[in-house]
């Protein structure tokens, strides 16, 4: 089964962590799929809705329901459940 690698170990931007759910471009100047799936990961456990992470990641709902569902392909859970469960094991929060 494929993990999704390490929030501190992988980040493609400084200073990242604690900051999530902040407009991107004030804390990022690169951001990438990988970086996304994090955010994405730690919005859904925080309860948001699919319509308020599409808001705050200034993304489509569409492309949010992408990287959920790459997310819980890459860690082999079913549902959110599933995701809140494996980012508490593997310390995303």
């Amino acid at each position: 089964m494929r993990r999704i690698r390490s929030l501190e170990a992988n980040a493609s931007c400084t200073g990242m962590i604690g900051r999530i759910g902040k407009t991107p471009s004030t804390f990022c100047h690169r951001r990438n799929s990988y970086t996304t799936q994090v955010e994405v990961l730690v919005l859904i456990c925080q309860e948001y809705t699919p319509g308020e992470i599409s808001a705050r990641l200034i993304i489509s709902e569409k492309t949010f329901s992408n990287h959920r569902s790459s997310i819980i392909a890459k860690t082999g859970v079913r549902n959110n459940i599933g995701l809140y469960k494996y980012a508490l094991q593997h310390g995303y929060f």
